[in-house]
């Protein structure tokens, strides 16, 4: 199973259930588009042990970054409860004729440094795990 074809069906996702426009990677916070957007950045790749003695299959967990853009605050809010209907609801997917188990962290407002961006003041993520 490639990262290629879990970030494809990750971005599907998000576009269908936030009706967002969705990035691959990071988007350019510095030329920040007008309109509330999505984006699907991949952040590890991590080999899990053998959970049985005689273990063939080894299982691994690749974690994606969803984040989400809204326009204001209120709009935000919204999208936060877009979000939760959406990792509530994207548990397990067949990819490639792969089941995995889709897990979610907890969704937070995007961090801001010292200078606030302005295409960061309404956003919010998520992480993906997607487990085979």
């Amino acid at each position: 199973m490639t990262t290629k074809a879990q970030a494809d069906w990750l971005i599907t996702a998000v576009a269908a259930d936030l009706g967002l426009a969705v990035v691959k990677g990071t988007p350019a916070w510095d030329r920040p588009a007008t309109a509330a957007s999505a984006y699907v950045e991949w952040r590890q790749l991590e080999p899990l042990p053998a959970t049985r003695i005689g273990q063939t299959v080894t299982s691994a967990t690749t974690q994606f970054v969803v984040g989400a853009r809204a326009t204001n605050e209120v709009e935000l809010w919204a999208l936060v409860d877009s979000m939760d209907a959406m990792i509530k609801s994207r548990t397990e997917a067949t990819i490639s004729g792969a089941r995995y188990r889709v897990a979610w962290d907890a969704i937070r407002r995007m961090e801001q440094g010292d200078e606030v961006i302005e295409a960061l003041r309404y956003a919010a993520l998520t992480i993906c795990s997607m487990t085979r």
